[in-house]
């Protein structure tokens, strides 16, 4: 039985609603997954899938693959982890001068609000099964950016403040940063809400 891993990116889109970026994949949208390579974890798989299926755009240091689940052909291991809203844009930027046939599995990227991603008859039953499992974490706000102690992640000053003021969400480190788009950056260590 082959094995894939991967993640569900969620964010808060401009209006403060909480959602789910997917991507589309042959007329479907599904969560940043694919099968293990020789030798690798299954954090090292999803790590490295969810950096391909983004065009480079979304770098994740470590994630919990806490949903487990199987169907009759695949096992699956998917995290959950929290991104910027702007890496949408930044991936419809990238994708048009991508050449690797590994960073063009998706196509497009798009924001799925949380309210009404499951009633949504694009989304695969996969993709779903991940939603459902993570529904009541992202619904209660009881949700943490960051389930591994000491992990950072760099987000945009704009949306760490958007976070604060809209959701109430408590950075608890700051340091500042620059990446490649020599943007100002927050450098995150732990943000709950």
């Amino acid at each position: 039985m082959k094995t894939s891993c991967g993640a569900l990116l969620y964010t808060y889109n401009p209006a403060g609603s909480i959602g789910i970026i997917l991507g589309c994949e042959n007329g479907l949208w599904l969560p940043f997954k694919g099968c293990t390579e020789d030798n690798e974890t299954y954090e090292q798989t999803a790590i490295r899938e969810v950096e391909e299926e983004t065009c480079g755009v979304v770098k994740l240091n470590s994630i919990n693959l806490e949903h487990k689940f199987a169907s009759k052909r695949k096992q699956y291991y998917i995290g959950l982890s929290l991104v910027d809203y702007g890496v949408i844009d930044r991936f419809n930027e990238s994708i048009k001068n991508e050449s690797r046939a590994s960073h063009c599995e998706k196509k497009e990227l798009q924001f799925f609000d949380l309210k009404s991603v499951l009633s949504d008859t694009r989304i695969h039953n996969i993709t779903k099964a991940s939603i459902k499992y993570y529904w009541n974490k992202l619904n209660s706000g009881s949700h943490c950016a960051f389930d591994t102690p000491g992990r950072k992640q760099s987000v945009s000053i704009q949306f760490a403040k958007r976070m604060v003021s809209l959701n109430g969400v408590i950075p608890v480190h700051f340091s500042y940063t620059s990446n490649w788009f020599n943007q100002k950056r927050v450098r995150l260590s732990r943000v709950c809400a």
